[in-house]
């Protein structure tokens, strides 16, 4: 299989570059899927925190290119229903560096997107309390973005399973990010978000979302 270049995604479109990596690179259908719901949740939090549509969309789009590493991956290790050995789980995080490499290469993403998608896919594996990856940054040292869509990612990934782990409700996923506030997540933007799943925001959109994960599982 071919690999992507710095200027094999000629479109700043989410949905173009997303179509391209799966169609030509094989980025995986399930890893596509999850990216849209991550743009999905995280322009609606935007418009629910009161940014502007601009903003909200802009997001959205910055969030959805979080795992366009994912396409230098082996499938068999994203899909992998065991846990992965100490070396696969290494390789499989440079999916982060690998994507912000990727991103920060290409000669047609617009700025801020470029920048702003280059940050996230680099960082949304950080914790709060310095224990992520790539590398161990911690609180606000991680940018905004970054640790916003650490929130994201983390609750779509709940929701929507793992093939070595089985799907969370809402309710558990929000208990689960609640437990995690101060390590993994930032406690401020925890709050806001597990606010945000209660609202009616969230509700507007809880039913295609579930019916969109119900019988698909995401890689890590």
């Amino acid at each position: 299989m071919s690999q992507p270049t710095a200027t094999s995604f000629q479109d700043s479109s989410l949905d173009v570059i997303l179509s391209t990596a799966h169609s030509e690179f094989g980025l995986g259908e399930d890893t596509v899927r999850h990216c849209e719901r991550v743009r999905k949740l995280a322009y609606t939090f935007s418009v629910w925190l009161g940014n502007t549509e601009e903003d909200a969309v802009m997001f959205g789009r910055v969030c959805g290119l979080h795992d366009i590493g994912k396409v230098y991956i082996p499938d068999s290790l994203l899909n992998a229903p065991r846990s992965l050995t100490a070396f696969e789980y290494t390789f499989v995080q440079t999916h982060t560096t690998l994507g912000a490499g990727a991103l920060s290469a290409s000669n047609t993403l617009t700025q801020p997107l470029k920048a702003r998608a280059v940050c996230v896919a680099q960082h949304h594996h950080e914790q709060f309390d310095g224990k992520g990856y790539p590398t161990q940054c911690a609180g606000d040292s991680i940018p905004l973005e970054a640790r916003m869509c650490s929130l994201i990612d983390a609750f779509d990934v709940m929701l929507s399973g793992r093939p070595y782990q089985r799907r969370m409700t809402a309710e558990d996923a929000c208990a689960e990010i609640s437990a995690h506030c101060g390590t993994q997540f930032d406690p401020h933007l925890g709050k806001q978000f597990l606010a945000f799943i209660a609202s009616d925001a969230f509700a507007a959109i809880s039913n295609a979302y579930v019916d969109q994960t119900s019988t698909e599982e995401v890689a890590r």
